[in-house]
C-alpha cells in the first residue's frame, strides 16, 4: 500500500513541477533536462569499456561533498564514473572534469525507470550522497546485486525514515552497506534504529582544503579590493543582504562581497530592491563602490581567499549553508543561531571559530566586534584552520574500505 502511495505521490510531484515550468525557470530546467533521457544517456555512455561507478547527488552541494571521492576513485582505479542529479542546481552548475564521463538528470523514481536505468548503466557500484534515497531505484539495484554505499550521511531521529510510518523508506535505507556517516550524532541515530554504519567524517573538509589550495585569480575582484580584505557573504538571502546594509552603513569604508544563493535576474532585483547602499555587479563592474554583488555561480568557494570575515547564510532560518569553505581559509565565521540540524556548526562554535547571533543586528554586532579587534580575528582564524585540519581525511577513510577492491575484482573479466 505504501509503495503504491509513494509511486502515486512522485507522479503527482512530477505533474506539479511540469505545471510550474510554465512560469518557473527552475521547474522548466527540471522538466526539459529530463526529456529524452534514455536516448541521451545511452549515447553518452556508448563508448564505456567497463562498468561505471554511479554517483547520485541531489544538488550541487551534495556533488561538492562527493567530489573528493570521485577524484580519488578515478585516480586509484581508473574506472569510468557517471553522475546523476535530481536538481537543476547540480546539473547546471556542474563543470566538466576529466574524472566524470557522463552527467544526467535522474528521472522520477518509478519502477520502470529504475529498471531502465539499470539496464542502460549496469553500474559496478551505486554511491549515494547524504540522504537522497529513492526506494524503487534502491530496490532494483539490490535485486541485481549492485553494491550500494552511502557517503557523507547525516541522519536525525525526526526524519521520515525513523517515523512509525517510515518502514518503506527505512527499508530503502538498508540497501546501503556500508553507510559512511559524518558525525557521531548521525551514527548514533542509525545505531538506535539497528542500521549499521561507519563513522568516517565529513568529506566537505577535504574538498574545502582542496579549494583553498587551488590556484584562482579574479582580476575584477582584485581591482575592487585594491589590496584590502573583504567581508564575504556566502550564499546570501534577504537576511544577509540586510546584515550587509547595516555593516555598510556603520563601516562605509569596509569592502563587502555578497554572493547571493540565486543569481537569476528577477531574484537579484527583488533581493536588492531595498538595498540603499551603492553597489556594483561583478558582471558589470564599476570600481567606485565598496559593495560587490557576485552575479555568477561556482566561484564562492574560491572567493573566501579574499576575505577577512565570512557571514554564511541560512543560520536565521534553520537552513545553514556551507561554513566549512570559509573556515578552510582561516576566516572567522558569523552565522545565525538556528543551526541544530548542522553538527559542523556546533563543532566549529566549540572550536572558537564561529560566532552566532539571534537576529540581524546581533550578527552585525559580532562583525563590528571583530572589525574592532585584530587580536580576536587572529585568534578565530587560527581556530578555524585548526578545526578544518583536525576533521580532514574522510575521503581516505572511505576509500580504504575493502568494498572497492572487492567490487572491482568481482567485475574484472
Amino acid at each position: 500500500m505504501i509503495s503504491l502511495f509513494y509511486t502515486l505521490s512522485i507522479r503527482i510531484y512530477a505533474a506539479i513541477i511540469t505545471a510550474a515550468s510554465v512560469f518557473s525557470p527552475k521547474a522548466k530546467a527540471w522538466v526539459v533536462g529530463r526529456r529524452h533521457w534514455k536516448s541521451k544517456l545511452k549515447k553518452n555512455i556508448s563508448t564505456l569499456d567497463a562498468k561505471p561507478f554511479w554517483f547520485h547527488c541531489a544538488s550541487y552541494g551534495e556533488y561538492l561533498q562527493a567530489l573528493p571521492l570521485i577524484k580519488a576513485l578515478h585516480k586509484k582505479y581508473a574506472s569510468p564514473i557517471v553522475v546523476s542529479f535530481f536538481s537543476p542546481s547540480g546539473f547546471q552548475n556542474y563543470k566538466t572534469i576529466p574524472e566524470i564521463c557522463s552527467v544526467f538528470y535522474l528521472p522520477i523514481d518509478s519502477k520502470q525507470n529504475a529498471k531502465t536505468l539499470y539496464s542502460i548503466l549496469k553500474p559496478c557500484m551505486f554511491i549515494g550522497v547524504k540522504y537522497d534515497i529513492w526506494p524503487n531505484l534502491q530496490s532494483e539495484l539490490k535485486r541485481n546485486d549492485v553494491p550500494q554505499i552511502l557517503i557523507a550521511a547525516q541522519f536525525r531521529q525526526n526524519q521520515m525514515y525513523f517515523k512509525p510510518w517510515g518502514k518503506f523508506f527505512r527499508q530503502a535505507l538498508t540497501s546501503f552497506n556500508p553507510i559512511f556517516t559524518q558525525y557521531p550524532s548521525g551514527k548514533e541515530t542509525l545505531d538506535n534504529n539497528q542500521i549499521q554504519s561507519i563513522l568516517v567524517g565529513d568529506p566537505r573538509f577535504d574538498q574545502a582544503l582542496e579549494n583553498k589550495n587551488t590556484a584562482y585569480q579574479n582580476e575584477k575582484i582584485e581591482a575592487f579590493l585594491d589590496a584590502k580584505k573583504a567581508i564575504v557573504f556566502g550564499s546570501a538571502w534577504k537576511d544577509e543582504v540586510d546584515i550587509a546594509q547595516v555593516i555598510a552603513s556603520t563601516h562605509p569604508d569596509q569592502k563587502i562581497i555578497i554572493a547571493p544563493h540565486e543569481v537569476e535576474k528577477n531574484h537579484l532585483n527583488s533581493l536588492l530592491a531595498d538595498f540603499d547602499v551603492k553597489f556594483t555587479f561583478l558582471s558589470n563592474f564599476n570600481p567606485n563602490s565598496n559593495v560587490l554583488i557576485v552575479d555568477s555561480v561556482g566561484d564562492l568557494r574560491y572567493l573566501y581567499r579574499y576575505g577577512l570575515i565570512a557571514i554564511v547564510a541560512g543560520g536565521l532560518t534553520g537552513k545553514l549553508h556551507n561554513i566549512i569553505e570559509p573556515l578552510a581559509y582561516g576566516l572567522p565565521v558569523c552565522i545565525g543561531n538556528q543551526h541544530s540540524k548542522f553538527p559542523e556548526a556546533e563543532y566549529a562554535i566549540q572550536c572558537g571559530a564561529v560566532l552566532e547571533g539571534e537576529n540581524i543586528q546581533a550578527i552585525a554586532n559580532n562583525v563590528t566586534m571583530l572589525l574592532n579587534s585584530k587580536a580576536e580575528i587572529e585568534r578565530m582564524s587560527a581556530n578555524a584552520k585548526h578545526c578544518v585540519s583536525e576533521k580532514s581525511g574522510a575521503t581516505d577513510n572511505v576509500l580504504k574500505h575493502p568494498i572497492f577492491d572487492a567490487t572491482l575484482h568481482s567485475t574484472t573479466p
